[in-house]
């Protein structure tokens, strides 16, 4: 009798903790939203098919503002998609890359420089969560914790230790969670971000000015920094990825301290150039250039970002460029008609 009382007690243990389990597992799924624009972005290219883009763009915001793919695709019939987290720099450059890789192998790389040649961290952005808590959880995902965040290694294991002030919002957290595991369906502006609003007080829109034919001279970057640089470089190459693209997007100022930034980070963008040029891949810097796609500062939101006026003249410049520099592959009737759809449903939505 009293076995069975023992037995019946330790049972009903095991099957508690096995309860508290399952809840814990299902609430980590559910509160496991660090930012939902990255996430859905990041989620609309894992829902590309296989091998169909000709090209992604990787980095940070200012290339998500910047390049609306559905833009090229309308005017020159090239797929691409941003794979962008808010506020990141190179220190998960790599984990970026090796994504795209992984099903987009034969893409052409456009590498936002701003992840190279920024070096102060943005603190208002915890871009490594935002990118480890949102990529899908494979070798890649391990070891980008392990590189980048090792000392929340058990909070990326277990998300609602980190987003349990989300745990109450469950809920609206439902369909988010339904779409990433069972959606494929990708995002009309494939991760794009569409913006239309001053970042600025009236007087420093009015000041703004646009870079362009500025060649500050090198300056080098921390050796750690570098050592990023060559890494990402030697990885493209010990893996053949022929066509790498880096682009420093355009940039503006109002004031002489934004200035003085903006000049420190052309400079280390002049040396990080070289040591690309040494590698034999291109670099389209737009602040070097004579304004080819005869920016005004209406068309920026701050300094650093476009707005979606901005975004569309970028868009049919690269467009054109990638057109004329680099080989685009043939593509089906079947995925020409899904990109004339989404394109059309982005024009639509957006009125570009």
């Amino acid at each position: 009798m009293r076995k069975n009382i023992n037995f019946k007690r330790i049972l009903r243990i095991i099957s508690s903790v096995m309860i508290i389990l399952l809840v814990v597992s299902i609430e980590s799924v559910l509160c496991n939203h660090p930012n939902n624009l990255v996430e859905r972005n990041v989620n609309s290219f894992y829902n590309e098919k296989e091998n169909t883009l000709d090209y992604v763009v990787m980095g940070s915001s200012a290339a998500q503002y910047g390049i609306f793919p559905a833009i090229i695709w309308k005017e020159n019939e090239i797929t691409g998609n941003t794979l962008c987290v808010d506020g990141c720099n190179s220190k998960i450059y790599l984990s970026l890359l090796k994504e795209i890789l992984s099903t987009q192998k034969n893409a052409i790389i456009v590498v936002d420089m701003d992840g190279f040649n920024y070096i102060k961290e943005n603190k208002e952005y915890n871009f490594k969560s935002f990118w480890i808590d949102t990529m899908k959880r494979n070798e890649n995902w391990k070891e980008t914790i392990n590189r980048v965040d090792k000392e929340n290694k058990i909070e990326h294991y277990v998300p609602i230790l980190k987003y349990h002030k989300n745990f109450f919002h469950s809920y609206n957290n439902i369909s988010i969670s339904i779409e990433k595991l069972f959606g494929k369906s990708t995002d009309t502006m494939k991760g794009a971000n569409y913006l239309n609003e001053n970042r600025l007080s009236k007087d420093e829109m009015k000041s703004l000015v646009v870079l362009k034919n500025f060649y500050p001279a090198p300056n080098a970057v921390p050796q750690e920094r570098e050592a990023l640089l060559y890494e990402f470089l030697n990885y493209c190459k010990d893996n053949k990825v022929k066509d790498v693209l880096f682009c420093d997007f355009p940039k503006a100022y109002s004031t002489d301290e934004k200035y003085a930034d903006l000049l420190s980070y052309e400079e280390k963008g002049a040396y990080n150039e070289k040591i690309i040029k040494e590698y034999g891949y291109n670099v389209l810097n737009f602040n070097k250039l004579n304004n080819p796609c005869k920016l005004t500062k209406e068309d920026f939101a701050d300094s650093y970002h476009l707005k979606y006026t901005g975004a569309i003249k970028i868009s049919n410049f690269l467009g054109n460029y990638i057109k004329e520099n680099y080989d685009i592959n043939e593509k089906d009737d079947q995925l020409i008609s899904e990109w004339n759809k989404s394109t059309e449903e982005a024009y639509k939505k957006y009125n570009l």
